[in-house]
């Protein structure tokens, strides 16, 4: 649903709105002015609470890569009732994918000046550490003879750690992403992918005829690259384009080049055919490329890929099979199955505590927030383990500085009765509540009341107690009803 602000508006008493320009699944962007210092923002509103986390993480890389002239600089953050916000400088352009929609591929020139700088900024990002994680044609505006790389909403550090949340468009997410693994080289394969349309005017692989999610994990897994050639043969630095895309789009990480200049990258891209099982495990099979529509699920699940693994045991619901799939991809270390397959043995009859706790245990040591969540629970409560008010808080504490609404504010909860710490459970309960967490607004509502952890103020306690009957909280409801009739004054 839209973000509701009409032409005229203002926002925050500062930025006039002028028109909608965009938005995608979470967030509206609005063309605005400035009234302070008279010029033209870009505003990106996040329309529900539960994209804190979102919000915060480009917040903090748009400030890091301040110094990159490829990146809408960071003005402003802000909150209103509509939601957060951050306000940007407006690039006056055109994004590539409507470029390309209106005029066709990229020429060869055009091809040069896009790799120089995006190839600039992504040294700038990787450089402070940072992974873009969804390069595409919609990402990329063109405006006063310049490429701006925008939309940093998924962005996130360089690191060992697994990320197994795929919030990209799939359409030019990497293959080891499928493994729970992103780096500097997913980056570059989304660039590639990208290259590949703008050159060509249409997506790799048979992305434009079979739409499907599913066969987006089996094509960039496992399905051969189709070149082919431009009608007008195009070079980068004396190499023809068709050798970069292949290496760009190489199964491997290991094997794609990675240089952030023209000509470095296009030297380092000599095709070189494949030799050997790569470092996932697979290579693509021309012997299992359907031509008709079928379980593209399936098929990558039965090559060994984890993600599908995953999605084969949640469709399967329940029983042996859902088990089998989810213990596949729990052997390669994807977390996301361990927790499923926690909450799956608890409903099955006749299994141990010890199977549940052991895919708990694995999942939360494997960074799963929501499994770090439930074991801490089990702590907490003696359930299946030794009661470990310790454990319990540092597995609630893991969780909660991942951003996990229900651990923050259990964690608050923790502090709060063991631990004798009603500032910080504050402190928990106000972080669960900009997520969007309904106990914890009434937590915080009842710290308010009695002045436990907080300075006791009625009036916000009466606010609080709203924003979670507003949500559904059935305490908050009767609260609100008891201080309205004076009931416990």
């Amino acid at each position: 649903m839209a973000t509701t602000f009409d032409n005229g508006d203002l926002i925050t008493s500062r930025y006039r709105v002028i028109r909608r320009v965009g938005g995608g699944g979470y967030a509206d962007v609005f063309q605005a002015s400035d009234t302070a210092d008279d010029r033209l923002v870009a505003i990106k509103l996040f329309r529900n609470p539960h994209h804190v986390n979102t919000f915060e993480r480009e917040a903090y890389i748009l400030r890091k890569l301040g110094e990159c002239p490829a990146v809408p600089a960071l003005i402003d953050s802000i909150e209103t009732e509509e939601g957060l916000g951050l306000v940007t400088e407006f690039v006056q352009g055109e994004r590539l994918d409507q470029k390309l929609r209106r005029s066709g591929p990229l020429g060869e020139v055009e091809v040069a000046m896009f790799l120089e700088q995006i190839l600039a900024c992504l040294s700038v990002a990787h450089s402070h550490g940072i992974l873009h994680k969804d390069i595409k044609p919609s990402n990329v505006m063109f405006g006063g003879g310049r490429y701006y790389l925008i939309d940093w909403g998924v962005a996130d550090a360089i690191a060992p750690a697994h990320y197994e949340s795929i919030r990209a468009n799939q359409n030019y997410v990497a293959p080891e992403c499928y493994f729970g693994y992103h780096g500097v080289a997913s980056d570059f394969y989304a660039l590639g992918c990208s290259l590949y349309q703008l050159t060509r005017g249409r997506l790799p692989y048979r992305l434009e005829q079979f739409r499907s999610r599913d066969y987006r994990v089996y094509a960039h897994c496992l399905e051969p690259l189709q070149i082919g050639t431009t009608e007008t043969p195009i070079c980068c630095c004396g190499y023809p384009i068709e050798s970069l895309l292949v290496r760009l789009m190489d199964k491997d990480p290991v094997r794609r080049p990675v240089a952030y200049t023209r000509q470095k990258l296009c030297s380092s891209a000599e095709f070189t055919a494949p030799e050997a099982i790569n470092g996932l495990g697979l290579l693509p099979r021309a012997d299992i490329s359907p031509a008709e529509e079928c379980d593209w699920l399936l098929l990558a699940a039965g090559r060994g890929v984890p993600y599908a693994q995953y999605l084969m045991g949640r469709r399967c619901g329940s029983g042996e099979e859902a088990i089998s799939w989810l213990k596949m991809a729990g052997d390669q270390g994807y977390a996301r199955a361990h927790e499923q397959l926690a909450r799956i043995l608890e409903e099955e009859p006749d299994v141990s505590p010890h199977a549940i706790i052991e895919a708990l245990r694995a999942a939360a040591e494997d960074g799963n927030a929501k499994a770090q969540n439930r074991l801490a629970i089990r702590y907490q409560k003696g359930n299946g383990l030794p009661e470990d008010i310790d454990l319990a808080r540092r597995w609630f504490e893991r969780a909660a500085m991942a951003g996990y609404a229900p651990a923050q504010n259990n964690l608050g909860l923790l502090l709060e009765r063991h631990f004798n710490q009603p500032e910080s459970a504050a402190h928990w309960f106000r972080e669960a509540a900009r997520r969007g967490n309904e106990g914890a607004h009434n937590n915080l509502a009842r710290l308010y009341e009695t002045g436990a952890g907080v300075e006791r103020d009625d009036e916000m306690a009466r606010s609080w107690y709203a924003r979670s009957a507003a949500l559904g909280n059935e305490k908050s409801k009767r609260k609100l009803r008891e201080m309205a009739s004076g009931i416990g004054d």
